[in-house]
C-alpha cells in the first residue's frame, strides 16, 4: 500500500463536482499513464476488442491511444469508459481518475486544483469538492510511488518579480487577501475586476525590493482595504477602447489560449506537422487582423466576422449572478491552487501570473461571443460562458506558448496604459 501523501485540497466557496458522464475528458485530453496502470491495461486483455493498441509511446512516455474521430480508444458511443465498465472505476488510469483534479507538488505533499475544462465543475453539478478528497488523497500516493518526474517539487522559489523571491508567509498572505476581495459576491463582478486590477497594477508599480516580510503584509492588507473605495468610483463608460495595437495583441492571446493540439496532431508525420504548422499560422494572421470573417479557432466550431462578434450581447435572460459566480470560482480556484503564478504557471512571478490571468479573463468573455456567434445567435448564454473559461483552462497551463517570452512581452504591452481594464470593459462579464 502507498505511503499517505498530506495534500492541500481546495476550498472555493459554492463549487461542487460530480462526473456527469459527458465524455469531453476522453475527447479532448491526452492521458499519460503511468508503468503501473500500463501493467493493469496488459492484464486486462483487450487485444482484438479495441480498434487499435490501447496505449502508444509518446516520446518518453506512454499515453491512450485516440481513435481517428479523437475519441480515447476506450470511450463507448454512451460516453462510457470501457475499463471502468468492466472492470470499475479504480481500475483505470490514475490520471483518468483524477480528473478534473490535479496536483502541484509541494515540498512533501501536494496542492490540490480543480480544473474548469470540465463542464461539470464549471456548472458545479454535484456534491462539495470535500466530498472527493479521501480519493484524491489516496490517487496522490499512488502517484507520488510512480515517481513521475513531471510531479517532483521545485526548489525554484516563487518570485514576485524576477529577482524578487517570496516566502511562503508574503505568498500566503496575497493570496488570502485576494481571494477575500474576489469572493465578496456583495459587489458586481466589474467592480471586483477593476480592483483587482488597481491592486495589481500598485503593487507592480511600488519598489518592493526592500519591503519584506510583515511590512509586504502590511502593504497589502492596506491596499485591499481601500479597494471598496477604488471600485466604487470605477466608471466602466469612462474607460477608453483598446487601441488597434492593443486588440491586435489581444486577439494573439486568443489564439494561443485556443490551439489545442490533439493526439493526432503530434503523432503525425514530418509532413503534416509542418503541414499543421502553415494552418497555424494563416490562421493565427487572420485572427490578428481583425477583419473580414474570423478563421477556425476550436475545433468543430466555425464563426462569422469580427464585425458580427462585436455585436453580441448577453441574454437579457442570462441571470448576471450566474456568470458572476461562474468566474469568481473559476478565478478563485486559480489564485488559491497555485495555478496563475509561479510552479503552477510556467515558473512565472506572481505580477505576471495574475496579470495573465486577468487577461484570461477577457478572452473567456470574447469566446463566449464566439461561441454564439458559431451558433448564428446574436446574445451569448451561460452555456456559451461555461464552454468559454473550458476552452480557456484547457490550454492555461498546458500550453507551451502562453510561457514563451513573447508571451511576456505581450502581457507588458498589454498592461501598459490600463491595457487588462480596457480588454475587460470592451468585453464586459454581465454584471452580478
Amino acid at each position: 500500500m502507498a505511503m499517505k501523501v498530506p495534500i492541500i485540497f481546495p476550498e472555493v466557496g459554492g463549487q461542487r463536482f460530480d462526473c456527469q458522464q459527458c465524455g469531453r475528458c476522453c475527447r479532448e485530453l491526452v492521458i499519460y499513464i503511468t508503468e503501473g496502470d500500463r501493467k493493469k491495461i496488459d492484464k486486462q486483455d483487450w487485444q482484438d476488442k479495441l480498434d487499435g493498441p490501447p496505449y502508444i509511446r509518446f516520446g518518453r512516455s506512454y499515453v491512450l491511444n485516440h481513435r481517428s474521430s479523437g475519441d480515447c480508444i476506450f470511450l463507448t458511443d454512451n460516453h462510457m469508459c470501457r475499463i471502468h465498465a468492466a472492470f470499475g472505476a479504480t481500475d483505470k488510469p490514475l490520471s483518468c481518475q483524477l480528473f478534473p483534479f490535479s496536483l502541484e507538488p509541494e515540498a512533501d505533499g501536494f496542492r490540490v486544483s480543480v480544473r474548469f475544462d470540465c463542464p461539470s465543475v464549471a456548472r458545479s453539478v454535484g456534491n462539495p469538492l470535500a466530498k472527493h478528497r479521501p480519493d484524491v488523497a489516496r490517487l496522490a500516493s499512488a502517484l507520488k510511488a510512480a515517481n513521475l518526474v513531471e510531479l517532483a517539487p521545485s526548489m525554484a522559489p516563487v518570485e514576485w518579480t524576477t529577482g524578487r523571491a517570496m516566502t511562503d508567509d508574503e505568498l500566503n498572505r496575497l493570496v488570502e487577501r485576494v481571494d477575500c476581495w474576489m469572493r465578496d459576491d456583495g459587489r458586481p463582478i466589474m467592480q471586483r475586476l477593476a480592483g483587482f486590477d488597481n491592486l495589481i497594477g500598485t503593487l507592480g508599480a511600488a519598489r518592493l525590493d526592500a519591503i519584506r516580510g510583515e511590512a509586504f503584509g502590511e502593504l497589502v492588507e492596506m491596499l485591499v482595504d481601500d479597494l471598496p473605495n477604488v471600485a466604487d468610483s470605477f466608471d466602466p463608460q469612462a474607460i477608453e477602447r483598446p487601441t488597434p495595437r492593443q486588440l491586435k495583441l489581444f486577439r494573439h492571446t486568443v489564439f494561443a489560449y485556443c490551439e489545442n493540439i490533439r493526439l493526432e496532431d503530434a503523432c503525425a508525420g514530418l509532413f503534416g506537422r509542418l503541414s499543421k504548422r502553415r494552418d497555424q499560422f494563416k490562421r493565427a494572421r487572420r485572427l490578428a487582423s481583425g477583419k473580414g470573417a474570423i478563421p477556425r479557432l476550436v475545433q468543430g466550431l466555425v464563426g462569422g466576422t469580427f464585425d458580427q462578434l462585436e455585436q453580441i450581447r448577453p441574454d437579457p435572460e442570462l441571470p448576471a449572478d450566474e456568470s458572476a459566480m461562474l468566474l469568481t470560482r473559476y478565478l478563485r480556484a486559480r489564485i488559491t491552487g497555485r495555478t496563475a503564478f509561479g510552479h503552477g504557471y510556467y515558473g512565472w512571478p506572481v505580477l505576471g501570473g495574475l496579470q495573465s490571468l486577468l487577461l484570461a479573463v477577457a478572452v473567456a468573455s470574447w469566446l463566449a461571443r464566439y461561441v454564439a456567434l458559431c451558433d448564428d445567435r446574436t446574445t451569448y448564454s451561460f452555456e456559451d460562458m461555461v464552454q468559454a473559461i473550458g476552452i480557456v483552462d484547457r490550454n492555461a497551463t498546458r500550453s507551451p506558448e502562453l510561457g514563451t517570452r513573447f508571451a511576456k512581452m505581450r502581457l507588458r504591452y498589454l498592461t501598459a496604459g490600463q491595457g487588462l481594464l480596457r480588454l475587460l470593459c470592451a468585453y464586459p462579464i454581465p454584471q452580478g
